[in-house]
């Protein structure tokens, strides 16, 4: 993983395979804001929250910024996702509040699993180091949830 400063704000910025630049602030251990230029979207930390449970500051630290960027790097990915689940959604003419609920819920959760898939991927050896020893609940709650959120809520929404 990437030398990181142990100590909040990290406000760091990379290249997206795109082309774009993307910035990441860790405001502190619940507050980031992510985005491109000088558009960041401040949101809470929730799900480094969950998965960075029982590691080292500078690997907490160090996997929140790889996840926060793997949101940066996947957004393609997203647009296409959510412009597959719109089309099929709002093919039959109407379209309700649960299902632009349960669409919300869906699209976020495949974001966080491509966010996260990022992250491990970007450096497996490094992933698997800084969890050793570290309890795994934690990881199979955000495993779990997502995937039953991302294509439960997708098979919701093509019925």
């Amino acid at each position: 993983m990437a030398e990181v400063v142990l100590q909040y704000p990290q406000i760091l910025k990379r290249r997206t395979w795109f082309g774009i630049t993307a910035t990441v602030n860790l405001k502190s251990k619940f507050m980031h804001k992510a985005g491109f230029g000088n558009l960041l979207v401040p949101h809470p930390a929730a799900v480094n929250w969950l998965l960075r449970q029982g590691l080292k500051t500078k690997n907490a630290i160090s996997l929140s910024i790889h996840h926060e960027f793997g949101h940066l790097q996947t957004v393609p990915f997203v647009l296409l996702y959510t412009a597959i689940l719109l089309s099929v959604s709002i093919g039959e003419g109407t379209i309700s509040w649960f299902k632009i609920l349960i669409f919300a819920v869906s699209t976020q959760a495949v974001w966080e699993i491509m966010s996260e898939l990022f992250t491990l991927f970007s450096d497996i050896e490094g992933y698997r180091t800084c969890y050793d020893g570290v309890k795994i609940l934690p990881r199979v709650i955000f495993w779990l949830s997502s995937f039953v959120a991302g294509f439960a809520g997708a098979f919701i929404l093509v019925q």
